[in-house]
């Protein structure tokens, strides 16, 4: 997802919990992965920053804000484990 300006705001897409974070990933700055309902999972990619209140087991809203990025996220989706075509997620 191409950003249309710096330091653009990414936001939780549905409720869930954070269960995953990595910062300063060589391959993908910082990693956010959110466990939806259903074994969903949102897995948010080149974050060029996490927010101060995003910890593991946080419980957030549907547009709680996760970070921001500059130029690209790479987003990513998860079912059962398995990878889905996120563009079902947004329609």
């Amino acid at each position: 997802l191409k950003s249309k300006k710096r330091n653009a705001i990414v936001r939780s897409i549905f409720n869930g919990e954070i269960s995953f974070i990595k910062k300063n990933d060589s391959r993908f700055k910082n990693i956010v992965m959110v466990k939806y309902d259903d074994g969903l999972n949102g897995i948010y990619l080149n974050l060029d920053e996490v927010s101060s209140e995003v910890f593991v087991g946080k419980k957030v809203l549907k547009g709680f804000i996760l970070g921001k990025v500059d130029e690209i996220l790479t987003f990513q989706a998860t079912k059962n484990n398995k990878y889905i075509d996120p563009e079902r997620l947004f329609k």
